[in-house]
């Protein structure tokens, strides 16, 4: 195999992985899918991969997908990176404190119970605090990997400019801390969970080490072991796997177009999905597996549309120029 790169990427292997990240989104959506029903095929096998390990999935695509953007183009980073990731989210934090105001405190559900946390947690994740001085609003939990994402999104132009070894150092450390009780206060969890995204970004900055090889091989032991009542390390191996021959796939441009599409709302369907969910359950009645997976699907295609096409080149593109004095 010829050394890998990113700038080989074709428009077909940015197509199979916006499909990887398709599927790595309804694997965390059917982890919070069986709070509020039993779930049957194909839903059953498809929890046993693991939410968590799902999320160490994207970790990876994300540190190679902005590591790829970043060394193509550095100017405008940050701005690209606040308009991908920013608008959606807030609508999503909004959203979440809102179910807690429409449905109370407390809201039982059919395998889980939701204890709300209240207006300052609400607050601290409005500005991605969550994992440093405040939890993820329990009506949304899967918002607690944002704010660790946004660091790494912070420090990678950094990163570009040390030498390969403080990476894989950064790796080898992140990769012990996983080891140790889970804990997501203080920023203890973005260091934790920071091994994955690197592996990602090494796999742009520095090709071709073998390192990166052995480390990932790393990473796929450790899921296995840590957990091992389920498949996680397929989730992650499938992952890395997509990486690695993705400049090697070949697709025809409307099977491209799909993959694409999926893609675009796996971070609608990641970001909505667990308020979305308790929603239909508690106000709409909602207990069947494949009338919530119909409905949150539909819903996130109309959030996509809305708030991320129609809202963003009608809000915060313009806001952004402004605060960042950008020309148009």
């Amino acid at each position: 195999m010829p050394p890998f790169t990113s700038m080989n990427f074709s428009a077909s292997s940015w197509a199979l992985l916006g499909l990887v990240r398709f599927f790595l989104a309804l694997i965390v959506f059917t982890t919070h899918l069986q709070w509020v029903t039993d779930l049957k095929f194909p839903f059953l096998q498809i929890y046993e991969l693991d939410g968590l390990s799902a999320v160490f999935g994207f970790f990876l695509i994300s540190g190679f997908s902005v590591a790829h953007s970043y060394a193509k183009r550095p100017s405008g980073y940050y701005v690209r990176r606040f308009l991908r990731i920013y608008p959606l989210y807030f609508v999503a934090v909004v959203f979440a404190h809102s179910l807690t105001v429409l449905l109370g405190n407390r809201v039982v559900l059919a395998n889980w119970v939701i204890q709300a946390t209240g207006w300052k947690t609400s607050v601290a994740n409005i500005v991605m605090l969550q994992g440093f001085a405040a939890t993820a609003i329990t009506y949304n939990l899967p918002l607690w990997s944002l704010s660790f994402e946004v660091c790494y999104y912070l420090v990678l132009p950094f990163l570009f400019r040390t030498k390969p070894l403080v990476a894989l150092g950064f790796v080898a450390v992140s990769m012990t801390l996983f080891l140790f009780p889970k804990t997501f206060l203080l920023g203890y969890g973005a260091l934790k969970y920071a091994w994955p995204w690197l592996l990602g970004f090494l796999l742009v900055k520095d090709k071709g080490n073998p390192w990166i090889a052995i480390l990932s091989t790393g990473g796929c032991a450790l899921i296995y072991f840590t957990q091992h009542e389920s498949w996680g390390v397929f989730a992650f191996a499938m992952t890395l796997a997509a990486l690695l021959l993705a400049p090697r796939i070949h697709l025809p441009p409307k099977l491209q177009s799909i993959f694409n599409y999926l893609g675009e709302i796996s971070y609608p369907l990641y970001l909505f999905h667990s308020p979305l969910l308790i929603l239909f359950y508690v106000k709409f009645g909602v207990r069947d597996v494949y009338v919530f997976t119909i409905l949150v699907l539909l819903s996130t295609a109309g959030i996509d549309w809305f708030f991320d096409k129609k809202l963003k080149a009608l809000f915060w593109e313009p806001l952004s120029r402004k605060i960042f004095r950008l020309k148009d």
